[in-house]
């Protein structure tokens, strides 16, 4: 795969911001991931989550990194950030999220456009990261703990099953006005 269907900042978070995050999300409530805000289809996807203030420190970093690479390789139209989550895919429990596409459209006007994803830790087997563009062969995203990856939300794109261990990330999308 090459660089412009995706932007990837290494060690792009430090060990102590991410200890700081994990241990700011340790005391709250993690609740199963959703497929279209409506449904528990463990099938399609097995994660838990817990929704992150967009003013949370490592929220403010993605969108920064998200802005950033929007204006070395897209350019698209940017309002802001739009959502964060921090995810947990658990290997005892199989967690994986298949294919999928991150579009939404937020109201009348605006569209997500940018998903940007850190990963927190290294410490599992499996829960590997693809990009799907042609719908059938997946490429891989080399990404290890303190990695964040850039990539436009209509982009098929999932995390293969967790062998061992708890994979955890953090993810938010940045919006904008409908494209043209």
């Amino acid at each position: 795969m090459n660089q412009y269907l995706y932007w990837k900042f290494s060690n792009a978070i430090s060990k102590e911001q991410i200890n700081l995050f994990l241990d700011e999300q340790s005391d709250r409530f993690l609740r199963p991931g959703l497929v279209n805000k409506n449904s528990e289809i463990k099938e399609i996807r097995a994660v838990s989550k817990i929704d992150v203030s967009e003013f949370n420190t490592l929220a403010l970093m993605l969108f920064a990194l998200g802005i950033k690479a929007n204006r070395n390789y897209w350019n698209y139209e940017i309002e802001n950030s739009y959502q964060c989550e921090f995810l947990q895919y658990d290997g005892k429990n199989k967690g994986h999220y298949k294919g999928h596409i991150d579009s939404l459209i937020l109201d009348n006007k605006f569209e997500r456009k940018l998903t940007v994803i850190g990963i927190l830790n290294n410490n599992f087997s499996g829960g590997d990261f693809y990009i799907q563009v042609d719908g059938n062969q997946k490429n891989y995203i080399d990404l290890d703990v303190g990695d964040v990856v850039v990539f436009p939300s209509f982009y098929l794109h999932g995390v293969e099953e967790v062998d061992l261990g708890i994979r955890k990330s953090c993810v938010t999308w940045l919006y904008g006005p409908f494209f043209n």
